[in-house]
């Protein structure tokens, strides 16, 4: 039996290199086939929904301190992400799911200055509660993953949404409900 080989370079680039055609590939199927409100508004709300079922299966995790990815699969270090191994990685897909779950906040706001000329409004006014549980225990679970990159990007793309909210004019509620996922 021969010793296995680390990849080299040339195999690591061109990995590299077809994940990234992958995501261009992703992207450009999103800008052409999400064109409305409404499918934006179902986009950030699988996002934002998949992003909390993560966020309650990694604080339950935590509270349960048994260490194992669903309680069943060994992971090399203890398990405090949800299904992921690197906290790092749990952490930015946090910071994704928070940022759709601000979007769709943001959008219910501005839908309550809008609905009383437009009675076809999409009903987001009615998930504010959960929007706001959600960017809660996203943003404790980012805190209790204890990813110091993951804790600063929230922090930080809070503070641009403000910063954003502030210049854009948008009502201080807003500013107050972005601050809270922080």
């Amino acid at each position: 039996m021969g010793a296995a080989t680390a990849p080299t370079l040339d195999e690591n680039l061109l990995r590299m290199l077809r994940l990234l055609i992958c995501f261009v590939v992703l992207l450009m199927a999103v800008i052409n086939f999400i064109r409305t409100r409404q499918q934006v508004v179902r986009l950030l709300t699988v996002i934002a929904a998949v992003g909390g079922l993560l966020a309650i299966l990694a604080l339950l995790q935590d509270a349960s301190a048994d260490g194992k990815i669903y309680w069943s699969v060994r992971a090399p270090v203890k398990a405090t992400s949800g299904p992921f191994i690197n906290y790092n990685n749990f952490c930015q897909f946090m910071n994704l799911s928070l940022g759709a779950g601000v979007a769709l906040l943001l959008m219910a706001s501005g839908e309550s200055r809008e609905s009383s000329m437009d009675r076809n409004a999409m009903g987001l006014r009615r998930w504010k509660g959960q929007l706001i549980a959600l960017l809660m225990l996203g943003g404790l679970a980012i805190v209790l993953s204890t990813s110091r990159g993951g804790v600063i990007s929230m922090c930080a793309g809070a503070a641009v949404a403000a910063g954003l909210l502030v210049i854009r004019g948008r009502s201080a509620a807003a500013i107050t409900s972005m601050s809270m996922r922080v």
